[in-house]
């Protein structure tokens, strides 16, 4: 697999080397490769969910983070950017990563 961005080959070379469980990557090719390793790949909205979770931040500003990050072309879809914003509104469970 060719990565677009060499960032995305060496994160995961990280993780393999710590052994890590999970890997904070958006990049869906980067994803897959990390699934062959066994790695479970969390992305931003994840990452969001658990500091939610976990009261690190709150609603404002995980809708704050998720705003300045589309500024800067996080790509998204329309339909999981809904999801997102309408579980945090209404204090739903959202798993962005699946299951």
């Amino acid at each position: 697999i060719r990565f677009s961005d060499t960032g995305e080959e060496a994160t995961i070379s990280l993780a393999v080397q710590e052994k890590t469980d999970f890997i904070a990557i958006d990049d869906h090719q980067g994803r897959v490769f990390a699934k062959h390793f066994n790695l479970k790949p969390i992305g931003s909205l994840g990452v969001l969910k658990l500091l939610l979770k976990n009261k690190t931040i709150g609603k404002k500003q995980a809708l704050n983070i998720l705003t300045d990050l589309l500024k800067v072309d996080y790509r998204l879809s329309n339909k999981l950017l809904e999801e997102f914003k309408d579980a945090i509104k209404e204090n739903k469970d959202f798993l962005p990563w699946g299951t």
